[in-house]
């Protein structure tokens, strides 16, 4: 079975097993994956960290902020709490998109520039699922 697809089918359990606290669920679930990609951002100016970006059924594709944590596994305060704020109105049926528009994002997922070279986004989806399996026994 496709990664995908199994994380579909995960996520699609752990909607079901959290039940009324879905909402709070799936915002925490959305908080973790926005830290998850924004800690694993390979830092050199901070402009690429600085890019992520949360829309909650639309993709923000918004470019041109620069991190002020150069740090290596450091999260940028206003930038996070920025996404953070959006993830916190999330509804039940909306969808939370984390985007990231820099022109070289994908050079920098899929290179030796990430972490490991296993990309801030697949290996933030890897630790996704296990967060909600893990999700899915506490509720």
């Amino acid at each position: 079975m496709a990664n995908n697809a199994k994380f579909a089918i995960d996520l699609k359990k752990y909607i079901k097993v959290v039940g009324s606290q879905g909402n709070k669920e799936m915002r925490r679930a959305g908080v973790f994956a926005l830290k998850g990609v924004m800690k694993k951002t390979p830092v050199d100016n901070g402009t690429a960290r600085g890019n992520w970006n949360v829309g909650l059924n639309t993709i923000d594709r918004s470019t041109g902020s620069e991190s002020s944590s150069k740090k290596k596994e450091a999260l940028d305060p206003a930038k996070f709490n920025e996404g953070n704020a959006i993830i916190d109105g999330f509804k039940n049926g909306d969808t939370i998109n984390i985007s990231n528009s820099m022109p070289y994002i994908n050079r920098l997922e899929f290179t030796d520039y990430s972490a490991q070279g296993s990309g801030m986004v697949r290996r933030t989806f890897e630790e996704l699922k296990v967060f909600l399996r893990k999700r899915n026994r506490r509720v």
